[in-house]
């Protein structure tokens, strides 16, 4: 009680039909309320114990809690997931090591990439098939293009990391006529695609 309050952000336990006390690891406390009264089972593998713990549908789970400490679960009000856009879910707080710029991202990237793949975003929206086309040898992805977001950006750099994927990019210019307010050289290619397409060579 060092700082006022638990500080713990997983494996907070919880009472389970007013009867045994549980311990929910993995998940953080933030999604604690989720196992109350939920409609499908969960379970809960304790590998040391060599045991798998059961929460059926429609169960009573209560966080643990005491009059001078209740049971408080993460603030994230203001802040959203970049990939997503997600408010409602556990979000990681991270740094770009380039920029210095902080950021969050959902924990449950599952979830995550579900959310990318229900939006109409992108060049040709169809971030949820990235996964599959680096599966049969896809080399890289179009970063830089008019019809990308910053939001979009962040995606395609994630799973460009996830995939080992280089990065390109291009004005996509086809002329005036095509009602883009685009020109030639507006978009630049990404240095990590034009080594790779030079063969490793510096730009």
């Amino acid at each position: 009680m060092k700082y006022g309050k638990v500080t713990i952000p997983t494996e907070y336990p919880c009472t389970v039909e007013e009867r045994y006390i549980m311990n929910p690891s993995p998940i953080p406390k933030f999604d604690n309320p989720k196992l109350h009264q939920s409609e499908c089972l969960y379970l809960f593998g304790a590998g040391r114990e060599k045991k798998i713990y059961a929460v059926p549908p429609h169960t009573d789970v209560v966080s643990l809690a005491f009059e001078d400490m209740p049971f408080e679960r993460e603030d994230f009000k203001g802040k959203k997931c970049r990939l997503c856009g997600s408010t409602n879910t556990y979000l990681d707080e991270m740094f770009d090591a380039e920029t210095g710029e902080k950021f969050y991202q959902c924990s449950d990237t599952a979830y995550c990439k579900e959310v990318c793949s229900r939006e109409d975003s992108g060049q040709q929206q169809n971030f949820c098939i990235i996964p599959e086309l680096a599966a049969a040898g896809l080399d890289g992805l179009e970063l830089n293009h008019h019809a990308n977001h910053e939001k979009d950006h962040a995606i395609i750099r994630q799973y460009a990391f996830e995939y080992d994927l280089f990065l390109t990019g291009g004005s996509d210019f086809h002329g005036r006529y095509e009602g883009v307010s685009v020109d030639i050289g507006d978009y630049l290619a990404e240095p990590s695609g034009i080594r790779a397409i030079l063969g490793g060579e510096e730009a």
